[in-house]
C-alpha cells in the first residue's frame, strides 16, 4: 500500500541547492555520495554560482530545471533556506531535506525562522525533515542524501553481510544514527534506512517511525531520541509495530537536567518527563537501551534470529559466576529463567 513518504525515501530526482565541487566541504560531497552509492534518478545542482559540476549542468534556481524534482535537498546559509523553499514549493517540489543549521536551536530570530519553515509546509503541503537534520541513507533504493561518511563507498572494498533480515534508524541526532549505521556495517547487520531527524519543523520522529513499520524491509527497528513533537504521530505509529510485532528498540536521552538542557541547544527538543517516554514504551513493548553498543547488539540478534515466542529463557555456561550473572541479567528484564531439567543435565555431560 502506498505510504506519503514513498516520494520523499525514494525520489525519481533530486535537487541539490547549494552545490558545490569541492568535494571536502558539505555541499560537495552531497554529490559525491549520491554517486559512489548509484543514485538511479535524476540529480540537478543548483548554483548561480557554476555552469556545471562534475559534469552536470548547474542551474541558478530551482525554477530553472523545468522538471518534475520529488526531492530537494538544501545546504545554504540559513537566512536563505525560506526564500529557497518558497521557489521549490512554487515549481511543486514534493519534499525537501534542509541540512543547514542556525535556527531553534539558537533561540530567538533563528527559532523565528523555523516556525516560517513550519507554516510553508503546512501552507503547501511540501514534506520538509530539518532543518539542521543529516539527512537519511536508503539502502534499498540507494538514496545517499546525506553528507555521512558513513556512506561512502571505497573502491575494491566487499560489504560484509551477515544477515538477510533489515534494521532501520530514526535517529534525532545525525551522528548517533549514523554511528549506528557504522557498527551495523562492520557486523554485517542488513539496514534498510536510517534517518536524522534534526529539528523536526515538518516531519518527525513519529512519521518517519510510521513509514518503518509498514515498510516490509525493515525487520527491527532502532530509535535514539531526544524528545518527541507529534505526539499523536508517535503513538500511533508506536500502536501499529506492536499490531504487527515489528521489534523496536529505543535510547531516550535527555533524562537529566544537564541532558535536557544539551537537547535544546541540539535540536531545540524539549525532552520531557522521563517516566511518561517510559510508560509509553512499555505499553507498546519496546526495548528500552541506554548504551549504543547494547542497543545495536540487540537489534542484531533480533535481525538474525527468529522472535523469541515467550518469556522463557535458558542460560548455558560452562562458568558458575558467569551462570549467575545470566540469571539475574534475565531476571532484570522480567524474564523467566527455569532451573534445567535433570535429564537434559545428564544428556549434556555425554
Amino acid at each position: 500500500m502506498p505510504h506519503p513518504l514513498d516520494s520523499f525515501f525514494s525520489p525519481a530526482s533530486i535537487a541539490l541547492i547549494g552545490a558545490s565541487r569541492d568535494h571536502e566541504k558539505i555541499p560537495g560531497r552531497l554529490l559525491a555520495m549520491l554517486r559512489k552509492n548509484e543514485y538511479p534518478g535524476k540529480i540537478y545542482p543548483v548554483n548561480p554560482n557554476y555552469a556545471e559540476i562534475d559534469g552536470l549542468a548547474c542551474y541558478k534556481s530551482i525554477a530553472e530545471i523545468g522538471a518534475s524534482i520529488d526531492l530537494a535537498v538544501v545546504i545554504i546559509p540559513a537566512r536563505a533556506v525560506l526564500p529557497a523553499l518558497e521557489q521549490c514549493a512554487v515549481a511543486g517540489v514534493r519534499n525537501a531535506v534542509i541540512i543547514s543549521s542556525g535556527f531553534a536551536e539558537e533561540g530567538g530570530d533563528s527559532a523565528a525562522m523555523q516556525d516560517a519553515i513550519a507554516a510553508l509546509a503546512k501552507r503547501t503541503g511540501m514534506r520538509i525533515s530539518g532543518p539542521n537534520a543529516e539527512g537519511f541513507f536508503s539502502q534499498m533504493q540507494r538514496v545517499a542524501a546525506t553528507f555521512s561518511p558513513a556512506v561512502d563507498v571505497k573502491p575494491g572494498v566487499v560489504p560484509l553481510v551477515a544477515t538477510q533480515r533489515r534494521i532501520g534508524i530514526v535517529a534525532q541526532s545525525g551522528g548517533i544514527g549514523f554511528a549506528y549505521y557504522h557498527r551495523a556495517r562492520a557486523l554485517g547487520v542488513a539496514v534498510s534506512y536510517v534517518v536524522s531527524a534534526g529539528n523536526e519543523s515538518d516531519l518527525g520522529a513519529g512519521e518517519f517511525l510510521d513509514y518503518l513499520v509498514q515498510d516490509s524491509s525493515t525487520d527491527v527497528i532502532l530509535l535514539f531520541i531526544e524528545g518527541i513533537r507529534d505526539v499523536g504521530k508517535f503513538l500511533t505509529a508506536a500502536r501499529r509495530a506492536a499490531e504487527v510485532k515489528k521489534p523496536v528498540i529505543v535510547t531516550k536521552v535527555g533524562r537529566s537536567g544537564a541532558g535536557q538542557r544539551a537537547a535544546a541547544s541540539h535540536t531545540a527538543s524539549m525532552a520531557g518527563w522521563s517516566a511518561a517516554y517510559d510508560a509509553v514504551f512499555a505499553k507498546y513493548g519496546f526495548i528500552v537501551s541506554n548504551d549504543l553498543d547494547e542497543a545495536l547488539t540487540i537489534a542484531a540478534v533480533l535481525a538474525s534470529n527468529p522472535l523469541p515466542k515467550g518469556d522463557r529463557v535458558a542460560v548455558v555456561t560452562v562458568s558458575g559466576g558467569a551462570g549467575i550473572w545470566g540469571a539475574d541479567a534475565v531476571a532484570l528484564r522480567a524474564c523467566r529463567c527455569r532451573n534445567c531439567p535433570n535429564r537434559s543435565r545428564r544428556r549434556s555431560r555425554r
